[in-house]
């Protein structure tokens, strides 16, 4: 098989798989990209209440930290 052959049929299965993609997809592209948006908004309100939980905890830690240090300090 040559690399034009070779070409052509990584071509031809990619097309054969997208036309299949188009008309097995469960919902329209409008359908699928709202969904996609709406979940992507979710996500994102998720990942910025676990940073803000992150710092909290970071913040905590610190303070501990600083306090354990200052005990230790003074009992030296």
């Amino acid at each position: 098989m040559t690399t034009k052959s070779t070409y052509i049929a990584i071509a031809t299965a990619a097309a054969v798989g997208a036309a299949a993609a188009l008309l097995l997809a469960p919902a329209s592209g409008k359908e699928t990209r709202s969904k996609l948006m709406k979940q992507g908004k979710k996500l994102r309100s998720e990942l910025g209440d676990l940073v803000n939980k992150g710092r909290d905890l970071a913040d905590t830690a610190k303070t501990a930290a600083r306090n354990g240090a200052a005990h230790a300090a003074s009992k030296v």
